[in-house]
């Protein structure tokens, strides 16, 4: 009986497992100033920014720093840069009423353009 149920649980958490296990577009960047993602304002300093979807033209894109604050951001996946160093991250930000806000991503050669309004 025991052996069937530990058989059951792993045949159930493999899917899991293997989502889990997959890689994410990640980069780290430094904001040279305060952020607004949402209704967060990210502080200067030096994040990590991952795509947490692995497939899809729309991503949810986690920006989290070390020591605590973070974000996500839903983002459209327009596709790969073409000619794109896969080693070039770009990171553009506009200026708004509200302060700086990621405009678009350049990251394992994809561009990424922020749904935010």
């Amino acid at each position: 009986m025991k052996k069937n149920l530990l058989i059951a649980l792993v045949v159930c958490l493999a899917p899991v497992a293997a989502a889990l296990a997959q890689p994410y577009n990640m980069i780290r960047v430094n904001l040279p100033g305060p952020v607004v993602v949402g209704s967060a304002t990210l502080p200067a300093g030096e994040f990590l920014i991952m795509d947490m979807n692995v497939g899809g033209s729309a991503s949810i894109v986690m920006i989290r720093s070390e020591s605590g604050p973070a974000a996500t951001l839903l983002m459209d996946r327009t596709g790969e840069v073409k000619d794109a160093n896969p080693d070039h991250e770009v990171v553009s930000l506009k200026n708004t009423a509200k302060g700086y806000e990621i405009q678009s991503l350049q990251m394992n050669g994809q561009e990424y353009r922020s749904l935010q309004r």
